[in-house]
């Protein structure tokens, strides 16, 4: 990936996501930011009781 990315946007565009649809979203992520981009979904997201297997790596 050539250009940085940006967390915030991310963010914004998958704040309303369903539990599903966040291990999707997760992928455009780069590996290192994962942990990252999961607590700050989590902080505005919710899981509605859905167990989700996000791989971090």
């Amino acid at each position: 990936m050539n250009e940085s990315f940006d967390l915030d946007r991310w963010l914004r565009r998958h704040e309303l996501d369903q539990p599903r649809q966040l291990e999707e979203a997760l992928r455009e992520v780069p590996t290192d930011q994962r942990p990252l981009a999961l607590l700050s979904w989590l902080h505005v997201g919710d899981l509605q009781g859905e167990r989700i297997h996000i791989p971090l790596r």
